[in-house]
């Protein structure tokens, strides 16, 4: 799923563009457009563009402040600037953002649709890297259906199972239980059956972190399946989105996993029970 934001105060060039640019070709599956930053903020909120195509010169906030403030918040968001002959004077602004393109008006829609099928392609090779390193954690073949979107919010838990030789039963039984908490939350979980005698969770929780809460419910239902199998460690990393933030989550909850050395089986430790 590619998805791009066109912001142009414009209204002619803005709905040109809308209209005449075969964005099935881009291979751009959704596309929404704003005339003017703040409505682009408005719009980012939930969208969260994978491009932005963005004019200089608008009333208000000008794309290049509109495009600094967004790559904070969505730091692998591809930009195209979109600007007049006497805005040259912006370039420098918009290497320093590492703009995919700039592109001079009037618009050529041949330029414009190849710029932005060069961002297409440099989203498609930061995916594929990140999907890379998130297959090394998750090796199972099932890992191949669960679409990882790195703007969203993940988290890791790992069970530390003594003398239980079927984790791939356990990992059926787990899912109907499992189910009905979380469809309450909206979220969505993917287990793999890791080496050591874990079974590792990967918890998609949207935009909203983990609470204490939440994890403790989910560790309930596991609890309850794994309580009359033997010894079980149950740990957590912590929530956040991000290549970084799930790597982070995964050591965390690998770390603690040592605790059980000195707590013993059959406890359960949560984000920033252990500092690693």
């Amino acid at each position: 799923m590619i998805r791009l934001l066109v912001v142009e105060d414009e209204k002619v060039i803005r709905n040109g563009l809308l209209r005449h640019v075969k964005w099935e070709q881009c291979e751009v599956d959704e596309v929404r457009a704003a005339a003017n930053a703040e409505e682009a903020y408005a719009i980012c909120r939930d969208f969260m563009p994978d491009i932005i195509t963005s004019d200089i010169r608008m009333p208000g906030s000008d794309g290049i402040a509109l495009c600094r403030k967004l790559r904070e918040e969505f730091p692998d968001t591809e930009i195209i600037f979109i600007t007049g002959y006497a805005d040259k004077e912006y370039l420098m602004a918009a290497i320093d953002l590492h703009a995919v393109r700039y592109i001079e008006k009037p618009i050529q829609i041949a330029a414009y649709q190849e710029a932005v099928l060069e961002a297409v392609q440099l989203i498609r090779q930061v995916r594929h890297r990140e999907e890379a390193a998130f297959h090394v954690l998750f090796r199972n073949s099932s890992a191949d259906s669960f679409h990882l979107n790195w703007k969203l919010n993940h988290t890791i838990g790992l069970l530390h199972l003594q003398g239980l030789t079927d984790l791939y039963a356990l990992k059926d039984q787990l899912l109907s239980p499992l189910k009905p908490v979380f469809l309450k939350y909206g979220m969505r979980l993917l287990m793999e059956v890791l080496p050591g005698n874990l079974l590792g969770f990967l918890f998609d929780s949207g935009h909203f972190n983990l609470k204490k809460s939440q994890l403790a419910e989910i560790a309930g239902v596991i609890r309850a399946c794994v309580e009359d199998k033997g010894s079980w460690f149950l740990t957590f990393g912590l929530t956040g989105s991000g290549k970084e933030c799930l790597v982070a989550s995964w050591e965390e909850a690998l770390y603690a996993q040592k605790a059980l050395s000195y707590i013993g089986w059959n406890h359960i430790l949560y984000p920033g029970d252990t500092t690693p």
